[in-house]
């Protein structure tokens, strides 16, 4: 016979602070894969041989990183509600220190919105102007 397991509320604790903390994480490591995936098919188109392949490359990079931004756009959202809504309004609180000290400047709307959909964009772009026969594979030259 299986025992339920009951939760123990006192260790079932989960902070905003660390909410923050995983989001973060979350958020980078996330950011870094999308990257290293925007170089690999950069990288791929660059390589391409022949315009079919090209295409091929700059569609499936384009249909596999539209999603991975999105995710990469819903743990921002999720850090910035962390952040703006809970623990900015903390008096006290290291995070509010730190916004009050330095308000203006904050790079993880660049991190969490613009780059990833400036990198879609392009592979968009690149994937149409491919399709319409307007950019083709770049040429080996004869060194």
């Amino acid at each position: 016979m299986e025992e339920k397991l009951k939760p123990d509320p006192a260790q079932d604790t989960w902070s905003m602070s660390q909410e923050r903390e995983f989001m973060e994480k979350l958020l980078c490591s996330r950011f870094n894969f999308f990257l290293v995936f925007f170089s690999l098919v950069i990288n791929a188109a660059v390589s391409a041989t022949d315009a079919r392949y090209f295409k091929i490359v700059l569609t499936l990079g384009t249909l596999i990183s539209i999603p991975l931004a999105l995710t990469i756009v819903r743990a921002q959202m999720k850090l910035n509600v962390a952040l703006n809504d809970h623990l900015f309004q903390i008096k006290g609180h290291p995070a509010q220190i730190l916004n009050d000290k330095c308000p203006d400047f904050s790079m993880r709307n660049w991190i969490g919105y613009w780059i990833p959909l400036a990198c879609c964009a392009a592979l968009v772009l690149g994937a149409i102007l491919a399709w319409s026969g307007c950019l083709t594979p770049p040429t080996k030259g004869v060194g």
